[in-house]
This record gives C-alpha cells, structure tokens and sequence, in this order.
C-alpha cells in the first residue's frame, strides 16, 4: 500500500543549538501520534561541534519520527535552507527556526487547519491571539500586510510544489533566501491566509541577530526580490508599491532614525551602515513619505533635545 503524502515537512535547519533542538524534540514529543503520517520532521545538521546524534537517537528511540541528515562540511546557512527546501516531503512546508519553539497545541492546531483548507501561503502572526484565520485573495493585500515580516522565516508556511520554481541558488548572499520561496507561495496560490495565533515560546535566541549591512539587506535586496515578481508579471506595480511604503513605515523608518539621525551606538554596532544614504535615496528618493516622515523625526529629536536642556 502507498504511504500517503504527510500534510506538512517541519525542516529544521540548525548548527549546534544541541539545547535548543532538545526543547523542540520535548515539545514534538507532546504530539508524537502526528509525526507518525501527518507530520515530516526533517532535520539538516549544518556539521555541528555539537553531539546532536546522540540527541536524535535518543528521541527516536522514544519513537518519535525523526528524518535526520548531516551534511559531511559546513555549507552555510543559506545552503542548509535550500537543503531543506528540497528535502520537505509534506503538502506544506514549514521552515522553522532552531530557536523558536513552538507553544503547546499549535502544532495540533496548524494541522487541522492545514488539513481543512487549500492554501498556497500561510503567514504566522505572532502578535495577535484571537485564533482566527483571515483569508486573502489578493497577493498585494496579503503582502502589504504581512510587509518586511515575510524576511522572519518562521512565520512563513507555502505549498512544497512551489519549490520547483525557485532557484535558491540565485539569491545566495542575500541574508534573504527564504524570502523568493515564501512569495512563490503567494503569488502561485489562489488562496492565501494570516493566521493569528501567538505561537512561539519566549526565550529564543536575540544574539543571533545583526551583523549585516541593514539598508542593503532590507532595502536594497528586498525589494529587488519583490521586484522580481514585477519583473515576471506575477505582480502588478500597485502591488509592489503598496509593499515598499509598507515596509518603510512599519520597520525601515525606525533604523533610519536609530542608525541615521539618533546614531544609536547599540545599533551602530549591531549593524553595517555603509552607503545607506545612498540606498535610500535609491528607493525612496522620489517618495513624499520619506522625506515627510524624516523631517518630522528630525523636529522631533531637535524639540526634545531643546526642551530637555
């Protein structure tokens, strides 16, 4: 008899982390009926120091469900995601982070759902708890919505039949592989949705954060991989406009002012800052927004520091 397709492949992929893999695995544990079928687990060890094996083993024997692979050498981060990309098995694929760690149910709850619907995008919104799941028709609204959040890998769930029309390969040195896989996802899918379900534990790792150029990260290769999208008439321009005012005014404009005009030391250190004017400049340069949004922080800033003395 034919095994039947799993609903979703959850791909971890991890280097070292040996701690934070085991509250996965505990957590997996709390439901291990679904990876029997449901459930893919595929973990991609990117030849950790760590004895993650040993880890493997031990929770395997407990009979959880483990597809386990070690790559034979380090090949970065972004080859390790497109490993995992092409190891999914499931309808759906679910990129998760090895230090975001699910809450008791969501992993239940995320089936059924999946089980129940035909979505070609799902988005994890972390921030609201109503557990209701809002359907989305249009790529641009969904994208608007969802805006520079489609960067956190996560958060992100797309249809694993999506993943023969990307070729990761072309965005390797991006710092944001995940993001062409996700928006195939969108734009293939008839239907999309937002899920709204605050869905990962507290304690994952801040210090893996930084250490980039920020604007060109964000900025420049972002919105070259949505433009794309334009690119390939998957997308209108409407679209792609509605996205890039977006992302300035829901996370872009708060660097400008912590990098740029309050020049943040904390922020400065995290992140490269090299030719951000110019960047800028390159995309919203021509947009009322930015230079509104500049000139009132820069009052701002000048009225505090007057009134503070």
């Amino acid at each position: 008899m034919e095994n039947k397709q799993p609903i979703l492949s959850i791909c971890i992929p991890i280097y070292n982390r040996i701690a934070f893999l085991k509250r996965h695995l505990e957590q997996f544990m709390k439901c291990r009926e679904l990876f029997d079928e449901k459930v893919h687990l595929f973990i991609s060890d990117n030849c950790s120091n760590d004895d993650l094996q040993s880890l493997i083993n031990e929770y395997s024997n407990k009979g959880l469900n483990i597809d386990y692979s070690r790559n034979t050498e380090n090949i970065g981060p972004d080859g390790n995601f497109i490993k995992c990309f092409n190891s999914a098995k499931g309808k759906y694929i679910w990129l998760l982070g090895s230090d975001d760690i699910p809450v008791d149910g969501f992993v239940e709850r995320l089936v059924d759902i999946l089980e129940n619907h035909d979505y070609g995008y799902l988005f994890l919104e972390n921030f609201c708890d109503d557990k209701q799941v809002i359907e989305y028709d249009d790529a641009g609204d969904i994208l608007q919505k969802i805006n520079v959040w489609i960067t956190f890998m996560s958060a992100n769930i797309f249809k694993t039949e999506f993943v023969k029309n990307v070729r990761g390969e072309d965005y390797m040195g991006t710092y944001l592989i995940q993001v062409p896989y996700f928006l195939e996802g969108i734009v293939a899918g008839q239907t999309n949705a937002v899920i709204n379900y605050t869905w990962i534990q507290d304690g994952n790792d801040a210090a893996n954060n930084g250490g980039y150029n920020f604007f060109k990260v964000f900025v420049d290769n972002l919105l070259a991989i949505v433009y794309k999208k334009v690119e390939n008439h998957q997308l209108n321009n409407d679209c792609f406009e509605r996205f890039k005012k977006s992302i300035y005014c829901n996370f872009i404009r708060s660097y400008v002012d912590g990098i740029l005009i309050r020049r943040d030391k904390e922020m400065r250190q995290n992140f490269d800052s090299k030719d951000s004017l110019k960047i800028l400049m390159k995309h919203y340069g021509c947009e009322p927004y930015f230079y509104l949004w500049t000139l009132r922080t820069v009052a701002s800033r000048i009225y505090h520091k007057i009134k503070c003395g």
